[in-house]
């Protein structure tokens, strides 16, 4: 699965296991043992691969920042 939050945030709530994402952010991959920090925020194009043999659903936190201009 691909997802384009160029003006979003997506922020995972749990940790998947057998999923791999990618994203300007950085990688989340729980079998890759040679990744020094783990993302859990992840912005820009997102790419989501499955790697369990079944469904997995991965939660996240949509954010997306509003710009409120000030009045004078």
């Amino acid at each position: 699965m691909d997802i384009e939050a160029y003006n979003q945030f997506y922020i995972m709530v749990d940790e998947p296991d057998k999923v791999n994402i990618t994203s300007e952010f950085g990688m989340y991959d729980l079998s890759v043992d040679k990744t020094n920090e783990q993302l859990y925020e992840h912005q820009g194009f997102i790419s989501i691969q499955n790697y369990a043999r079944g469904v997995n659903h991965i939660r996240f936190i949509q954010v997306i920042p509003k710009h409120i201009a000030l009045k004078k």
